[in-house]
């Protein structure tokens, strides 16, 4: 049996009006991440998977519009030179000196990172073509990463990562969601 991460959080369920709600949580919910951090995000089709990984990210100083799907890439990954404010990604704390679970949090923001990963697995059917896309390769160094339809891989993801479980779910009313996220820290 596979061991989990410890100090579960209890599921939070709230429902989502609309877009500026969700920019809001997504936005929140990133000033509590700790590198290394995965974040997972499950749901239908066009429930707003990358709509919130798009918040998120533009919540750590990314230019809104260098923020795109990995629909077709399948691996995007977000570096310093996109950043709004690019003095925001330096720190002093090298990536390789923290340990897992530190938080390295300035502002909402994560300080020492070179860049972030957002992944959309959608179109991944096997394992196999896990390794031909070199997707285990970006858990070698402490990032945060963002994980579309992650259920190939949720069980197999390095134990030593922050993790956090989104489910978006469509509600009765137009335009609104139920959204629903867990914690489970190192």
């Amino acid at each position: 049996m596979r061991l989990y991460q410890k100090n579960l959080d209890s599921l939070i369920k709230k429902k989502i009006k609309n877009l500026e709600e969700l920019k809001q949580i997504s936005f929140d919910l990133v000033k509590e991440f700790k590198i290394p951090q995965v974040v997972l995000l499950k749901g239908d089709m066009a429930a707003g998977k990358t709509q919130m990984a798009r918040y998120m990210i533009q919540s750590l100083g990314f230019k809104e519009n260098t923020v795109h799907s990995p629909t077709f890439s399948i691996i995007n990954f977000y570096k310093k030179a996109q950043l709004i404010d690019s003095s925001s990604f330096d720190s002093v704390v090298s990536l390789q000196n923290l340990r897992p679970g530190e938080s390295q949090t300035a502002g909402g923001k994560l300080a020492g990172l070179k860049g972030i990963y957002h992944v959309d697995l959608y179109r991944i059917k096997q394992e196999k073509e896990l390794e031909d896309i070199a997707f285990w390769d970006i858990f070698y160094d402490p990032a945060v990463v963002f994980i579309e339809w992650p259920q190939i891989v949720e069980k197999k993801l390095p134990l030593l990562w922050n993790k956090l479980v989104i489910q978006l779910e469509f509600s009765q009313k137009p335009n609104s969601r139920i959204l629903k996220w867990q914690k489970y820290k190192v």
